[in-house]
């Protein structure tokens, strides 16, 4: 909803458009936080898969954490089974970007996948705290999820 409309009708002349405003489940098993943030409003997009809550964000202007939480409270989840995007921290501080893990960790995020605009120290920090459950990504990047079996009696 918060794109031009020039922006908008180049869409609907493709595909049928559906303007997202609030929080909310698109189709069955696909969520939005709805748009957050003042300066740059952006969105993320959260999937529910057989292997959990798949949280996708962009650049992530309003900050990760929000973005975490709002997805998490759409989906009405309590973790997420993978946190993939732009994380935005490129400019932050250690102490800021460690306050950012500790949050997400807090939140339930359990794997994490940052990208384009995370900055390399933060990418790096995000490695040490998340170990193997840190993936680094590009173009081009896949990961198969699949569920755990669930433990027998």
């Amino acid at each position: 909803a918060t794109f031009p409309e020039a922006f908008k009708r180049q869409i609907e002349a493709r595909v049928p458009l559906v303007q997202v405003s609030e929080p909310g489940e698109l189709r069955p098993g696909f969520f939005s936080t709805g748009p957050l943030g003042t300066s740059i409003p952006e969105q993320a997009l959260a999937v529910q898969t057989p292997a959990g809550l798949v949280v996708v964000t962009g650049c992530a202007h309003p900050g990760m954490e929000l973005l975490a939480q709002q997805a998490l409270a759409a989906a009405d989840s309590k973790e997420a089974t993978l946190l993939v995007g732009g994380f935005h921290l490129g400019g932050a501080n250690v102490r800021e970007v460690d306050r950012i893990i500790t949050a997400l960790q807090a939140l339930g995020v359990q794997r994490v996948a940052p990208c384009h605009c995370t900055g390399t120290q933060a990418q790096r920090r995000f490695a040490a705290a998340y170990g193997t459950d840190y993936h680094s990504v590009g173009a081009g990047w896949t990961l198969t999820l699949t569920s755990e079996p669930e433990a027998g009696p």
